[in-house]
């Protein structure tokens, strides 16, 4: 792996695991900062998938979806260091 590679593969990890982080532990800032946008912004509400976030349900979404890049974060590091030791 060249550099650049390996550069790359550093901030997609860091990046997985920070977005992952924000939606297991700061779920409660995302749902809010997400109905204030709602609410706030008009070509926001004309989105299709928009209302999502008033639904009672969006908590529970945001940290099901923070373990899901967790483990898509997971999964790109073991494929990395596969993908090292093979060659």
């Amino acid at each position: 792996m060249t550099g650049s590679e390996i550069t790359a593969a550093r901030f997609m990890v860091l990046a997985s695991g920070f977005c992952g982080w924000l939606g297991l532990f700061k779920t409660k800032m995302l749902v809010g900062w997400a109905g204030c946008t709602h609410r706030r912004n008009r070509m926001s509400r004309a989105c299709p998938f928009s209302g999502l976030s008033l639904k009672p349900w969006y908590p529970a979404y945001l940290g099901c979806m923070g373990v899901l890049i967790w483990w898509f974060g997971t999964a790109t590091v073991g494929m990395l260091i596969f993908a090292a030791v093979r060659h």
